[in-house]
């Protein structure tokens, strides 16, 4: 049986302990869009918070034919950019903390900010669309339907977003041509 059967049969069962188990499977991948979209472990814990209200008020309405962690990602995307909307700027992400261990923990810490920093200057939608793709690894029909986009907008999205994203590092210094 996998996660997802899992997760629905208890939600028949007991609708409270399936979403318990849902939470329990998907709560890190929630947390993790959440907290690279806004940078701060406050804001995400408040996305997460809003994330699994929808959740649980929506959840009958996902096909038992899908997987959930497309449809999931689609709400934890959703609750990002109206917090960002609402917010009207945009807050560079910071990766967590990577540990000490010598100068090239030092140097990976730092080429993660320069990253994070660099996709905080993207466009939303942009955004969303390399973090689903890179750090969750969606696939880009995944990221579609997560963003209720055609596949090929998204593939658009990717491109242009790797592309401005090298230009970024390139203008920092800390890539090559």
């Amino acid at each position: 049986m996998t996660a997802d059967e899992g997760i629905r049969k208890e939600w028949k069962k007991n609708r409270q302990a399936g979403f318990t188990l849902l939470c329990e499977t998907y709560g890190r991948t929630v947390y993790s869009i959440c907290y690279r979209y806004t940078g701060s472990r406050e804001d995400a814990l408040d996305l997460v918070q809003e994330t699994y209200i929808r959740l649980y008020s929506s959840f009958d309405r996902i096909r038992p034919d899908l997987p959930i962690r497309p449809w999931l990602c689609r709400i934890s995307a959703n609750v990002c950019l109206n917090f960002l909307r609402d917010r009207k700027n945009t807050v560079p992400l910071q990766e967590d903390s990577m540990g000490a261990g010598g100068q090239e923990a030092f140097r990976q810490l730092d080429d993660w900010i320069l990253l994070d920093r660099c996709l905080g200057q993207l466009p939303p939608d942009m955004r969303m669309a390399l973090i689903l793709r890179h750090r969750q690894d969606l696939t880009c029909r995944e990221i579609a339907e997560a963003m209720e986009l055609p596949e090929g907008t998204v593939k658009t999205l990717l491109h242009r977003g790797r592309k401005r994203l090298r230009e970024m590092l390139m203008k920092s210094g800390e890539m090559e041509a």
